[in-house]
């Protein structure tokens, strides 16, 4: 597998909820059309997402989120510049489908008890 030289930058974070749906989406959006290297774990109960993006780094306008159903904080670890590191901190135990689009890229998070 060939090492992309690609870099990216986490140029915004989103939400939204649907009562409806019963589930609240995030998404995170890249500068990049196609979506970094990812390594993620998820721990129902640490009520924690961990995501770890490869060649990317922050933007500095990203940090406001809003009120939040499910999410109690996000907080970002830019590790060096090109590694960054984001916890998603749950309110109460959650379930969490994810998947990405690209063209721009981006990582959508669903989310529901």
């Amino acid at each position: 597998h060939k090492e992309s030289s690609m870099t990216s930058r986490v140029s915004a974070m989103r939400h939204s909820y649907s009562k409806k749906r019963g589930y609240e989406r995030i998404v995170v959006d890249f500068s990049s059309k196609k979506l970094p290297k990812i390594y993620g774990h998820f721990s129902s109960n640490e009520k924690k997402l961990s995501l770890d993006f490869f060649k990317t780094s922050l933007n500095k306008d990203v940090g406001s989120f809003g009120i939040s159903n499910f999410v109690k904080a996000f907080k970002f670890y830019p590790l060096s510049k090109e590694f960054l590191s984001m916890e998603i901190l749950f309110k109460e135990s959650v379930k969490a489908e994810i998947f990405y689009l690209n063209s721009p890229a981006r990582l959508v998070i669903d989310i529901k008890v």
